[in-house]
């Protein structure tokens, strides 16, 4: 008779132990009871503090939390979890958002002050001094993202009475498609 080969005892991870005992080396305090994993991490108000500059510079919640040291899933479980870090993520990307804004404001209209001069009639009066001259990329950009405005490009014909040729295949096209159906109803289709 063969005798039977048992496998060798591996020790179980936490969470898959069959019975009341369950081996780890961890410390009795971190462990709990029917919870696996890591141990809940604590983040300091420098790290909330971090977060806001960092979503400020525009990283993602990820590589957010790749330089605090937590997993996305941490990240995000906290985001849900923890108001006062959502709300540190949504100040850092507000504060952001007005710098560009600003940035991009002074671009658009420029950037002055205002300087008395004598004119040439020995006058006094107010000029604009331009430090930044405005930009016509910046204002269209404002236009179109802020403002709500879109370009609008339409075809204009040379000769005003010229009607575009996409235009007169269009109502041929309709005007064939109209013989058609009555056709159908006349033939009693």
């Amino acid at each position: 008779m063969s005798k039977k080969r048992t496998p060798p005892k591996r020790p179980r991870r936490l969470g898959q132990a069959r019975g009341p005992e369950v081996t780890t080396d961890l410390p009795p305090e971190v462990v709990t009871p029917g919870k696996a994993g890591r141990p809940r991490v604590e983040l300091s108000p420098e790290d909330y503090r971090q977060a806001e500059t960092l979503a400020g510079y525009g990283l993602t919640n990820p590589k957010i939390a790749e330089v605090l040291g937590v997993a996305p899933r941490t990240m995000a479980e906290r985001i849900r979890d923890d108001e006062e870090f959502a709300a540190c993520l949504l100040r850092g990307r507000a504060r952001a958002e007005a710098h560009v804004g600003e940035a991009l404001f002074v671009l658009a209209t420029g950037k002055f002050r205002l300087a008395k001069v004598i004119t040439a009639e020995g006058k006094e009066a107010t000029e604009r001094i331009y430090t930044v001259r405005p930009d016509i990329q910046a204002i269209r950009w404002w236009e179109m993202t802020r403002a709500g405005r879109a370009e609008r490009h339409q075809e204009v014909p040379a000769d005003p009475t010229e009607v575009p040729m996409q235009q007169r295949v269009e109502e041929m096209e309709g005007i064939i498609s109209l013989g058609k159906e009555r056709a159908r109803r006349a033939a009693g289709g």
